[in-house]
């Protein structure tokens, strides 16, 4: 088993990957064997920045990494775009791919697609990127990955292989378990920021990329405080644009507008009071605005009609 094989066996057997962007080429042909004998699905695109924003796609709808197999120099510098985007919104992205043989690191001699440093090239953009010219490094950093990828702020990983190291023989590699703390608020944490949501006054929720795993909860601290919830780009879908309380146990309905066409106010001269929240449940629903719904939105939230 050569090392591009048994890295893709690694991520097919021990992390649940199945699906991988890319386009083969050379530089990358081991990685490639290994989709194949791992029966990991390829997909390719005409262009190494689909690639990317597939894999980013694929993180958003299924919550897991997406991977990326590209080859050294420009299948990298294609990608960077989209890498930095899921950099940018916080999303896990694993970007394996190949560079220069060992011996042409850094030697400036011009070999195909040649990087003056093509980690350092990444770095930026990336939770961590690191050249790997010993194959018995790949389960460490793999897991390290992951565990970023699960137990820290989720940003892309990338691993510069070089060729010769790719087309090395090996044995079949071991997941090695890294321990990981996940970080959680302390119970002085919970009181402060009770005490001072307590001692405020007009709330409103923003919720971000990072509430996509709170949906339940972030409903249920909008009604607690009576408060309008504003979703970000990344936060759409987190909960939907409509509800209404007999849907649930408390009375009050969530105010939210980032989406909505109506109006949160009863005219636009007075600017002075909040629309009131519908505290009834018999009330009829208003009727679903078309504008207000997507695929990922359905009719569970709603916003309260404005009284005259």
């Amino acid at each position: 088993m050569r090392v591009g094989e048994a890295l893709i066996d690694l991520l097919a057997t021990h992390y649940g990957v199945d699906v991988a962007f890319g386009i083969p080429g050379v530089h990358n042909i081991e990685l490639y064997r290994g989709l194949e004998r791992s029966r990991v699905r390829a997909i390719s695109p005409r262009h190494e920045q689909g690639a990317g924003f597939m894999a980013d796609g694929w993180s958003i709808v299924t919550g897991r990494p997406g991977v990326c197999v590209l080859i050294s120099g420009p299948g990298v510098t294609n990608a960077l775009t989209p890498i930095a985007q899921a950099y940018h919104d916080s999303r896990p992205m694993l970007v394996l791919a190949s560079t220069t043989p060992t011996d042409a690191l850094g030697a400036h001699v011009g070999p195909l697609h040649d990087l003056p440093d093509q980690a350092a090239l990444v770095r930026s953009v990336c939770s961590f990127s690191e050249t790997v010219t010993d194959p018995e490094q790949l389960p460490k950093l793999i897991e390290h990955a992951w565990n970023v990828f699960t137990s820290s702020r989720p940003r892309p990983v990338h691993l510069a292989i070089p060729m010769d190291v790719l087309e090395a023989e090996c044995e079949q590699f071991v997941r090695v378990k890294i321990p990981t703390q996940v970080l959680a608020p302390t119970s002085e944490d919970l009181a402060r920021a009770a005490e001072i949501l307590n001692a405020s006054q007009s709330l409103v929720i923003i919720a971000g990329g990072g509430a996509k795993d709170a949906g339940d909860a972030l409903v249920d601290l909008a009604e607690t405080l009576d408060a309008p919830v504003v979703m970000t780009g990344n936060a759409k879908g987190v909960i939907s644009c409509f509800i209404h309380s007999a849907q649930r146990t408390r009375s009050s309905s969530v105010a939210y507008n980032a989406i909505s066409s109506q109006p949160m106010r009863s005219s636009s001269s007075d600017l002075s009071s909040p629309t009131p929240i519908s505290t009834t449940t018999d009330e009829p629903l208003p009727s679903l605005d078309p504008s207000c719904e997507s695929t990922s939105m359905r009719s569970r939230l709603r916003v309260a009609s404005p009284r005259a």
